[in-house]
């Protein structure tokens, strides 16, 4: 099995309770409760990009689709309060959302969403997962690969993603925040786990005419050149027949 690890970037919170401020470089999912009222009620947002330069291994590709086996999301969590609960993780239908501007209203400045708290979209379906129970550095998550092979195959590499509690009016305190920023260490990330395929070896030619090879396929067995086989000897020509007509002397004077 191969690994490629992807730094989460564009990442941001959405504030339900401060619909107009822009909170980004934050990963706060859950509800926080004050007295009897919501205090505080946060999604977040977060790219990867899939075909860009990898933290570690390499890039990925559309022929990786059928051998990827596992997505996870890393993550140091922290600020964990109240009891876990579950986090709905969907596919954020705008790419162009900026991190720097959006907010519980709009994706960027001048520009609403089309539903609150961010455009959401299948396929693929939405996954869960419990929210962290404890703090540090950790597999939050690892039922992404549906979103892995869904953005190599239509949505030019990159994964779009908001997560949001499943529950969001669950009367307490339910909430966690984890290291979003990419200057952070650690910081969010997506380790995404195929298979390594294997290049067929290509044939030499010396296999197709005999020529016997020891270890490697490929490889002759000793660097000494195959010797020749020895001619076969050749019969004695035959003598060669006169057929000059025979030399008169003449005789002397």
């Amino acid at each position: 099995m191969a690994q490629s690890i992807f730094k989460g970037t564009n990442t941001c919170a959405l504030d339900h309770e401060a619909p107009a401020t822009t909170h980004e470089n934050y990963h706060d999912v859950g509800i926080y409760y004050a007295g009897p009222s919501k205090a505080l009620l946060r999604r977040a947002l977060a790219t990867f990009d899939l075909l860009g330069a990898a933290e570690d291994g390499r890039p990925l590709r559309a022929a990786d689709i059928p051998n990827i086996t596992l997505a996870e999301l890393l993550a140091y969590a922290q600020g964990i309060t109240g009891p876990t609960f579950q986090v709905d993780v969907k596919r954020l239908t705008r790419a162009d959302y900026i991190a720097a501007q959006a907010t519980w209203n709009e994706y960027k400045t001048g520009s609403a969403w089309t539903v609150g708290g961010g455009d959401v979209a299948t396929p693929p379906a939405t996954v869960s997962f419990t929210s962290p129970a404890t703090p540090g550095e950790q597999a939050i998550e690892n039922n992404l690969a549906a979103f892995v092979t869904d953005a190599l195959a239509n949505r030019g590499g990159l994964v779009l993603l908001v997560w949001r509690a499943n529950n969001e009016n669950p009367g307490t305190t339910a909430f966690y925040n984890a290291n979003a920023d990419p200057a952070d260490t650690p910081h969010l990330r997506l380790r995404v786990t195929y298979t390594q395929l294997t290049p067929t070896p290509i044939d030499e030619p010396g296999a197709a005419h005999g020529i016997v090879y020891g270890g490697a396929a490929g490889r002759p067995a000793s660097s000494a050149k195959p010797s020749r086989p020895a001619r076969p000897a050749r019969a004695p020509r035959a003598a060669r027949t006169s057929h000059q007509s025979p030399i008169t002397r003449r005789p002397a004077p």
